[in-house]
């Protein structure tokens, strides 16, 4: 069986100077990505691996979750593709998991979150606000399935 775990960065500060690449996430933000982060501890989802955006807002999403799920920021790969992403890029990261690996969670951004949910699940995604987790189990040994396959339960978990 393999678990994809898709994460919305949490809530981050307006563009600045920075540009939108900069952006950090809000008080508000850290809050949200730790308590989602509890609820794939509690739900004992055991993730082996994290991919996540090179956008500060969306690894700075996922170092929180990786400290709740007791993961090191070396677990933490970043993916140029996941930042301005298509359906099509979503799909290339997936598909090139290490097979090894049944639990897998991957942070990005919208819109392309919920053209993923949206593919992946067959129907329109309901809205996915900022912190929103998609968890999609498959009965399958291969990511490749992944676009290819319908999950046979998904989860959506808020903060």
């Amino acid at each position: 069986m393999k678990i994809l775990i898709v994460v919305r960065h949490a809530q981050a500060v307006p563009s600045s100077g920075g540009g939108d690449f900069a952006r950090r996430l809000t008080e508000r933000g850290e809050r949200e990505a730790a308590s989602v982060g509890r609820q794939l501890v509690e739900r004992r989802l055991h993730v082996q691996q994290m991919v996540s955006s090179e956008a500060l807002r969306a690894l700075s999403t996922a170092e929180s979750l990786a400290r709740e799920l007791g993961l090191s920021r070396g677990d933490i790969e970043t993916s140029p593709l996941l930042y301005s992403a298509t359906v099509r890029d979503w799909l290339q990261v997936i598909h090139d998991l290490p097979p090894d690996s049944e639990s897998v969670a991957l942070v990005g951004h919208n819109p392309s979150i919920a053209e993923l949910r949206a593919r992946l699940i067959g129907h329109d995604a309901l809205a996915t606000p900022p912190a929103a987790v998609a968890i999609l189990y498959y009965d399958s040994d291969d990511w490749c399935d992944v676009g290819r396959a319908t999950p046979h339960d998904t989860e959506l978990l808020r903060p």
